[in-house]
């Protein structure tokens, strides 16, 4: 994964992540500092596009793994939309908190259906397969 990619991937995963922990608050309730609610680290399941395959997020995944985040990519089984959506869904039925689903390419339309009906979905990033 060429550097850039990866920037721009850890940026994407950054706002989401602030914006499920509630780090980011759109007031402040008083002039004191207002400390973020203490909410479990949101899961990231990072799903890879066509032609390629979860090696290719092994920086990424360290470097979320580094900063406390739990971690899971899993191989996306590239047979047909139905059917690899199904298959990441199932995934996120074993995560019990939140989730967020990251992907690129390809793996952006299996995330987009995977997520339907799972509550505990609180982001998707997408990111563009150009450098990866």
């Amino acid at each position: 994964m060429r550097v850039p990619a990866l920037r721009r991937l850890l940026t994407a995963l950054a706002a989401a992540v602030l914006i499920v922990t509630g780090a980011v608050s759109a007031q402040a309730t008083s002039h004191k500092a207002v400390q973020p609610e203490k909410r479990p680290k949101p899961t990231v399941v990072l799903v890879h596009g066509a032609f390629a395959d979860a090696s290719g997020f092994n920086d990424t995944i360290a470097l979320l793994q580094k900063a406390g985040f739990p971690v899971i990519a899993p191989a996306n089984p590239l047979r047909d939309t139905a059917g690899d959506a199904a298959y990441i869904s199932s995934v996120v039925d074993t995560i019990p908190g939140p989730v967020i689903l990251a992907a690129h390419s390809y793996g952006g339309v299996v995330i987009t259906n995977a997520a339907r009906g799972h509550a505990n979905v609180k982001a998707l990033v997408y990111t563009r397969s150009t450098g990866w």
